[in-house]
């Protein structure tokens, strides 16, 4: 499952193993037979797919985000000359072979 949840976020991290924390739980997985037994209830979603379900939505959240801060960033650039002015003398610098953007000093 690691494996899997590392391919979908893309990550390209190394696993590292540590010794457990003295205050850490011994189990992380939640025993649902009380509910099972007593209610009927049995989950609806997978681990596998409850899982895969929470990366696509924070990714989908973090996506969201850097889209308003880009957002941002443009309106202020159209607000302020000379932010303007810097970005266009960078993209200049950054890509030479393109037809320069003029920029009044």
């Amino acid at each position: 499952m690691l494996l899997t949840n590392q391919w979908k976020i893309g990550s390209k991290s190394p696993v590292i193993h540590k010794e457990a924390q003295q205050d850490d739980p011994k189990q992380r997985k939640p025993d649902i037979s009380r509910a099972a037994n007593l209610l009927g209830w049995k989950p609806k979603v997978s681990m596998r797919d409850g899982l895969l379900e929470t990366i696509d939505f924070f990714k989908h959240e973090l996506d969201y985000e850097k889209t308003k801060m880009e957002e941002e960033k443009l309106k202020y650039s159209l607000k302020d000359g000379n932010y303007m002015r810097e970005a266009l003398k960078q993209l200049n610098t950054a890509h030479p072979s393109y037809a320069p953007v003029p920029v009044d000093e």
